[in-house]
């Protein structure tokens, strides 16, 4: 690479360094023209290899970035990089040789590490898409067949900018992300039951806070009619640290388990029953007077299982 020669920082443009190369001769260096896959491809040990797969300098505020450059606080980690409207290409150095090549097409616009999971998804090479993968990590695989509310039987069958299943219980269908950072639950329009669940992995930690899945919608008390062959509506309350429980719908594939008897997970029960305390309970809808046997009455959820008009509860002995 052709750099201006120099003695210090001092003497080199704006966001170039004075560094040394490799036989030892001091040049304007700017970190952000080093292309990168790992950390260990920049050459300062200050330096990290950013999303944009340009070695750049870490930060916590902009005071810790030079000449202009600003925190970028939408990566991560976060770096420094010049702003959009400083009037210089971010990448830019006097070296007297060809326009710099930029970043490779597929990661330019993309600030998210690994990648991005919402629309429009960036940060995967061509071919693959940025999904959860079966080890419950965000990554880049080649997107399956499968279109959304379809059955799938595993991670990975599904189309880009699909999962399959909710939080991993598989089988179930192919269910979109969604921003859980919006004022509004971005999966209503999907019909009623569906929210926007969190991400987790198999031990129940958020995977990304701001992002999840849209739950499927359907009638918990309908058979399943309206879910694929082999999987059941279910109801559930979907809670996380800190807010109320949300009531929601979904198509899960239930186990055998008859009413009355003990329910190890959440689907763990025959269709149109709930696990209830570690017990399968029948569904009903409250106030309608009639669902339950004998001996059992139709008892609602504290807090109220509303979905639409329709406020369901379980039938409990009494």
């Amino acid at each position: 690479m052709c750099t201006n020669r120099c003695a210090d920082d001092r003497d080199c443009p704006p966001g170039a360094a004075c560094q040394p190369d490799d036989e030892g001769v001091l040049g304007c260096i700017d970190p952000a023209t080093v292309d990168c896959v790992y950390d260990s491809d920049c050459d300062d040990q200050r330096l990290v290899c950013a999303v944009d797969r340009r070695c750049r300098e870490q930060c916590r505020e902009d005071r810790d970035c030079r000449d202009g450059q600003r925190c970028d606080s939408t990566a991560h980690p976060y770096v420094c990089r010049r702003p959009p409207d400083a009037g210089l290409a971010d990448a830019a150095v006097a070296d007297g040789g060809p326009p710099d090549a930029g970043p490779p097409a597929d990661a330019g616009p993309c600030l998210e590490t690994p990648c991005r999971l919402l629309p429009p998804q960036c940060g995967c090479p061509a071919g693959e898409s940025c999904t959860i993968t079966p080890a419950f990590e965000v990554g880049c695989l080649p997107p399956g067949g499968l279109g959304e509310g379809e059955r799938c039987d595993g991670m990975g069958m599904c189309g880009a900018g699909l999962m399959c299943g909710w939080i991993g219980i598989t089988p179930g269908v192919c269910t979109r992300f969604c921003d859980r950072t919006l004022s509004s639950d971005p999966c209503a329009a999907m019909g009623p039951g569906s929210i926007c669940a969190a991400l987790a992995d198999g031990a129940g930690m958020l995977l990304i806070p701001d992002v999840g899945t849209c739950t499927a919608s359907c009638d918990p008390l309908g058979g399943g009619a309206d879910c694929p062959t082999g999987l059941a509506c279910g109801f559930f309350f979907h809670t996380e640290p800190g807010g109320p429980p949300t009531p929601g719908t979904h198509c899960v594939f239930n186990t055998d388990v008859p009413e009355g008897d003990p329910c190890p997970f959440r689907t763990s029960c025959q269709t149109g029953l709930y696990c209830d305390a570690g017990t399968c309970r029948r569904l009903c809808e409250v106030g309608l007077g009639s669902g339950c046997g004998a001996g059992t009455t139709c008892t609602p959820f504290v807090p109220p299982g509303v979905v639409e008009a329709i406020e369901y509860g379980r039938c409990l002995p009494g």
